[in-house]
């Protein structure tokens, strides 16, 4: 997308005096570019994008609509891409259903840098689990994803969560950890029955808290990333395992945070 700027000159005649006078301004013409970038999105406003292809798509074709735009698209996505089920995405990020793409013209959702958003259309929402963990560390951890539909209970939202996700972090039952609403304000477990996840989703992203209780070891950035990195793929072998040259030993944590560390080597 161009602009030209031209340069106009407006010229009058002061009769009583015999003086010319000029005037300037300026004319700006858009030239916009027959290019469209298709942009492929993730759920959440802050998901960086990435272009997936380019289409031909000069002025008089931007009055069709986005589903004569899936027919224009398809030669340029990547061919393991063109099978998936995707959706368009206005400017602004809304979502745009495929009952609507009869009535949305493709100039409709061009966004200020002439691409065309679109976002992977699963058979369920896919929502993103963040956690508190321990306040010091001034940030949250994210923790990955499920597949549930928003009109689940958040217990059932609980019981995914410990299915797919909790395998990785030290949480053994839903009673460890608590969710949060809009106002981050934790639900009770009582309560988890009469919420829905539409109740407490915001940005495609739920939030829950880490109920530490006494004796439970902390979760910290840290602690997370060992026990997500270093799990044992094979049952243990007798025996100390021989050491790599030059390679840390992995020794067992002492009076910290528990789980395995990585030690300096071979004790005296």
């Amino acid at each position: 997308r161009g602009q030209i700027f031209i340069g106009v000159t407006k010229a009058w005649l002061h009769a009583s005096s015999g003086l010319c006078c000029f005037s300037f301004g300026t004319v700006y013409m858009s030239v916009s570019s027959p290019l469209v970038g298709v942009l492929l999105v993730g759920e959440t406003q802050t998901s960086r994008g990435h272009v997936i292809g380019t289409a031909y798509l000069p002025t008089v074709s931007r009055s069709q609509t986005l589903k004569q735009l899936r027919d224009t698209l398809l030669p340029t996505l990547p061919t393991d891409f063109k099978e998936k089920p995707y959706l368009f995405l206005t400017p602004q990020g809304w979502k745009i259903s495929r009952c609507l793409e009869e009535s949305v013209l493709a100039a409709d959702v061009l966004d200020q840098d002439t691409c065309v958003r679109i976002q992977v259309d699963y058979a369920r929402p896919r929502i993103g689990i963040v956690a508190e963990w321990e306040r010091s560390e001034g940030r949250d951890v994210p923790l990955g994803f499920v597949f549930c539909e928003l009109s689940a209970s958040l217990r059932d939202l609980a019981t995914q969560i410990m299915q797919d996700l909790v395998p990785s972090y030290p949480v053994r039952s839903p009673a460890q950890f608590s969710f949060l609403d809009r106002n981050g304000w934790p639900i009770a477990s009582g309560q988890e029955a009469h919420f829905a996840v539409l109740d407490v989703i915001g940005d495609h992203t739920v939030r829950i808290r880490y109920n530490r209780h006494p004796g439970d070891t902390p979760l910290t950035t840290s602690s997370i990333q060992r026990l997500s990195i270093i799990r044992p793929s094979t049952p243990p072998t007798t025996g100390r395992p021989r050491q790599l040259q030059g390679v840390p030993a992995l020794e067992p944590a002492v009076g910290g945070e528990g789980g395995v560390t990585l030690g300096a080597g071979n004790k005296a």
